[in-house]
């Protein structure tokens, strides 16, 4: 289980944790509305739980259909990364000319800018170089 999947479960463990130790402690409070309270939230505890397990469940199963399937076809898998690999290596930066002919006719800085971030305001500003 990697590291971040580790975090949530333990996160998950604990409130569960917690909410189980408040129904507890509250065991001997027979009002109406904490009887209600509690009886709602030993419900909303025991859905999330059988929703983490599906979640977990489904995923888990989805990584092995995934592994298997790039285990049983492994050169496909290999063209199909090169080849959204070569897609975006084609496609032009967002914002910038689409074309070699539009990157020569775009007009030439007769000095580069600089981006410079201010220490006292910490917001970046331009500012010509001069050669």
């Amino acid at each position: 289980m990697s590291k971040n999947t580790q975090e949530v479960t333990d996160h998950v463990n604990a409130l569960a944790e917690d909410a189980r130790a408040l129904v507890a402690a509250t065991a001997h409070v027979a009002e109406d509305q904490v009887v209600q309270a509690r009886q709602r939230l030993a419900d909303a505890l025991e859905r999330g739980q059988n929703m983490y397990g599906r979640v977990r469940d489904e995923a888990v199963a989805e990584v092995r259909a995934t592994d298997r399937a790039l285990h049983e076809h492994p050169y496909q898998a290999i063209g199909l990364a090169f080849g959204v690999g070569v897609l975006f290596g084609v496609l032009p930066p967002a914002g910038g000319p689409a074309t070699a002919r539009d990157r020569a006719r775009a007009p030439a800085r007769s000095h580069p800018t600089l981006w410079c971030t201010s220490r006292v305001r910490g917001d970046r500003t331009r500012r010509e170089t001069s050669r």
